[in-house]
C-alpha cells in the first residue's frame, strides 16, 4: 500500500501527528475470505460483487493502526515504529501476556485503508463515543451488503 498523509484519514491529523482525538477506520480485505466459514458466519447479508472489510476504533492515526494490524505476528521481539507523536518510537508488537496488537483479519487478509467509507467521522473526541460509532458503521456497511468483521 502507499503511504498516504494522516490528513488524507483525519481532518485534523497532521503528517506523522496524531490529532489527540479518537479514529474510526475501514481496512478493505481480500475478497478470498468469501471462502472462510467463520469469516462468513458473520456475514450472511453479502452480496455477491460488495468488498469484505473489516472496522475498528483508534487513538492511534488510521495509517499507524493499519501498519499495526500488518504486522500480524506472536514473536516477542517484533514490534513497529509509530510516529504518531511526531518521532518513531519502537512498539513491541506483542504485549505482556502474549496478546497482540492486531486483529487477524485485518492482519492476514488486510489490503488498503478505506477512507472514503469513514474519513467523515474523524476525528471522534472519545473511546465511548468512538466505539459507538465504530459499531454503528459496521451494522451500515453490513446493511449495504459488505461482509464486515468488527470486535
Amino acid at each position: 500500500m502507499e503511504h498516504m498523509y494522516s490528513s488524507a484519514y483525519c481532518k485534523k491529523c497532521k503528517e506523522h501527528e496524531v490529532c489527540g482525538k479518537y479514529h474510526v477506520y475501514v481496512i478493505e480485505l481480500d475478497y478470498t475470505l468469501t471462502k472462510n466459514r467463520k469469516f462468513m458466519s458473520r456475514n450472511h447479508q453479502h452480496l455477491y460483487d460488495m468488498d469484505c472489510l473489516y472496522v475498528g476504533s483508534t487513538s492511534h492515526t488510521c495509517y499507524c493502526r493499519f501498519k499495526q494490524h500488518q504486522l500480524h505476528t506472536k514473536k516477542e521481539e517484533d514490534g513497529f515504529i509509530c510516529s504518531c507523536k511526531g518521532k518513531g518510537i519502537f512498539r513491541k508488537f506483542v504485549r505482556s501476556g502474549g496478546h497482540t496488537r492486531g486483529s487477524y483479519y485485518p492482519g492476514v487478509y488486510g489490503m488498503m485503508l478505506r477512507p472514503d467509507l469513514f474519513y467523515r467521522y474523524n476525528p471522534i473526541s472519545n473511546q465511548k463515543k468512538a466505539l459507538q460509532i465504530e459499531e454503528q458503521l459496521a451494522a451500515f456497511l453490513k446493511k449495504k451488503g459488505y461482509a464486515v468483521w468488527q470486535h
